[in-house]
């Protein structure tokens, strides 16, 4: 249902607008009408009724014009929702990235040559290094809430 929620509001809003203004130009010519009409004479009768189909044509443009708006505020909070749903999921692709970033690191620094370098390391200090930081990183990104 979701997937072609924007469609549907899409096509309403354009069937609100035609309709909003064919009942603005309606309204308008009602209004004339009612107006022209005298109080006294043959049409004195119908005044009434002109003046009532004035006021109802007013309200149903008044009407669409509210529907025209909801549908506004329908699709911008589909929109929004979508967008904080892709939110969501590129701050996991960026938490995953600098997760990746550390171990891509060391074993690009440890790629080179240091042949000469004045220390030494084993393979499980490495490791354990490369397994801490990643864990501090993590940590710094749970507590915001990104990982949530």
């Amino acid at each position: 249902m979701l997937e072609n929620l924007l469609d549907t509001a899409f096509q309403f809003k354009r069937v609100s607008s035609t309709l909003a203004s064919s009942l603005f130009h309606q309204k308008e010519v009602m209004a004339v009408i009612a107006r022209n009409i005298p109080g006294m004479g043959p049409w004195a009768g119908e005044k009434s009724v002109f003046d009532a189909l004035a006021d109802e044509t007013a309200y149903l443009h008044e009407t669409a014009g509210n529907i025209r708006e909801g549908l506004f505020s329908l699709i911008d909070a589909r929109i929004n929702a979508v967008s904080y749903e892709m939110n969501r999921a590129m701050r996991v692709i960026a938490v995953f990235s600098a997760l990746v970033l550390i171990p891509t690191l060391i074993g690009q620094t440890l790629g080179t040559n240091i042949l000469s370098a004045p220390f030494t390391l084993y393979l499980w200090e490495v490791t354990a290094w490369t397994i801490i930081s990643m864990l501090v990183v993590g940590w710094i990104f749970y507590r915001p809430g990104w990982l949530r």
